[in-house]
């Protein structure tokens, strides 16, 4: 129970860090286009300087979203390890109970009357595709030499 409690603790601490992760990645973003668009104002060339602009949110703020996004990762792997430590592993039963001397008789009288069936249909005339006159040999006389 303790290492139960231990798996959905945790996981719901990944669960929140993430959650602060992406609040703050989300933050940082607004951040970075106040600072970008003041810079642009200021009579920061564009042109030219895509790759920088690009390279500082990245930078500033992408990390934050990638460690928010590893966070749930491992919230959710751990979810799955607690719920197939919870899950109920069910055996069926290999004991048998003991026959009994009635099923004994019944199970063996059937066994008689399948025998005397199989014999009766074992007199009875064998099909065409049963006969060795039929062709349906696969032989290397059917092969053609290449």
């Amino acid at each position: 129970m303790k290492k139960n409690l231990c798996y959905m603790i945790t996981g719901i601490c990944f669960y929140v860090f993430a959650g602060v992760f992406a609040a703050y990645g989300f933050w940082a973003v607004i951040k970075m286009k106040e600072m970008v668009s003041q810079a642009l104002e200021a009579g920061f060339a564009l042109k030219g300087n895509e790759f920088d602009i690009a390279s500082l949110y990245v930078s500033n703020c992408g990390q934050y979203f990638v460690y928010a996004m590893l966070l749930v990762g491992a919230g959710m792997l751990l979810q799955r390890v607690w719920a197939e430590s919870n899950a109920v592993l069910v055996v069926p039963s290999v004991a048998a109970p003991a026959p009994d001397k009635a099923n004994d008789d019944e199970l063996e009288q059937w066994f008689q009357e399948s025998d005397a069936a199989d014999s009766s249909d074992a007199d009875e005339a064998p099909d065409a595709a049963d006969s060795p006159d039929a062709d349906n040999s696969f032989g290397t006389d059917d092969i053609d030499a290449v």
